[in-house]
């Protein structure tokens, strides 16, 4: 088991969440869940553009951290949350997806990208870095210089690709949500292992089965959000999923009079 998860409180009633999915070894993915959140501004950004700084450098020391002390490699899909903000910043194919409108809605929203080396974006820059994307079971990122074959185009980690600069990036796609009291119930964040079986809808609809009860009487425990996240691994391996899985839900319960999330 190769994945590895965070939720950490921050300064200022800030929220981290992190999912990293661990290749070649757990080293890379462990790193990251101990020490990204570390590497954020004490202070909370001011805008997009502020975040978007903030998480490029974090990614980047930890990146630095990771190929200085490690071989192996791993995704990343993170967030801070503030009141009604949030803010991601993902390298590779963990996914957030959000979960809106309440039980009868239903409504799903893929918060991030899923890093694919067959993403013409990212293919292009692959193959403008001397690589290759071939089809090996998955798409994966190839280098004659290296046995590495990656099914991601982003990572952090991943020393033997990463001797090939822009090859395989490091560098987060950031994205900034407001949310929207009394609509936007929780977000899924959750490795490959479960998106590669269980749509986006359906797993908003896992969650709304285990706690849209609670959720319409603000009574959501930790305890059902994570029978929650219980519900959607089994899921995956009922439909025989050929990877490890790991999910987290973050509910969000909103306070009636300020519209923060408690």
């Amino acid at each position: 088991m190769e994945d590895r998860s965070s939720v950490i409180q921050l300064a200022d009633g800030r929220v981290f969440v992190g999912v990293y999915d661990g290749h070649a070894g757990p080293c890379a993915a462990e790193h990251a869940a101990a020490t990204l959140h570390t590497r954020l501004d004490v202070a909370p950004p001011a805008g997009g553009s502020s975040n978007a700084a903030m998480w490029e450098a974090a990614y980047e020391q930890c990146e630095r951290e990771i190929l200085r002390r490690f071989r192996d490699g791993t995704t990343a899909c993170t967030a801070v949350l503030r009141g009604e903000e949030l803010s991601l910043a993902n390298v590779g194919d963990s996914r957030c997806v959000l979960g809106g409108g309440g039980r009868r809605r239903r409504l799903s929203e893929r918060l991030t990208t899923d890093h694919k080396p067959d993403v013409p974006a990212e293919r292009a820059r692959v193959e403008a870095h001397g690589g290759r994307v071939v089809h090996r079971g998955a798409y994966r990122v190839f280098h004659e210089s290296c046995p590495l074959l990656l099914a991601v185009s982003r990572s952090l980690g991943d020393f033997a690709l990463k001797k090939h600069p822009g090859l395989i990036s490091a560098t987060p796609e950031v994205t900034d949500r407001s949310l929207k009291p009394g609509w936007d119930d929780f977000a899924i964040f959750a490795t490959d292992g479960l998106w590669d079986v269980v749509s986006d809808a359906d797993a908003v609809g896992i969650v709304y089965d285990t706690i849209g009860e609670a959720l319409a009487s603000g009574s959501v425990t930790q305890e059902l959000c994570t029978e929650a996240a219980s519900k959607c691994i089994q899921a995956a391996r009922k439909r025989c999923t050929m990877d490890n899985v790991l999910v987290l839900v973050l509910c969000f319960q909103w306070r009636p009079k300020s519209g923060a999330a408690a």
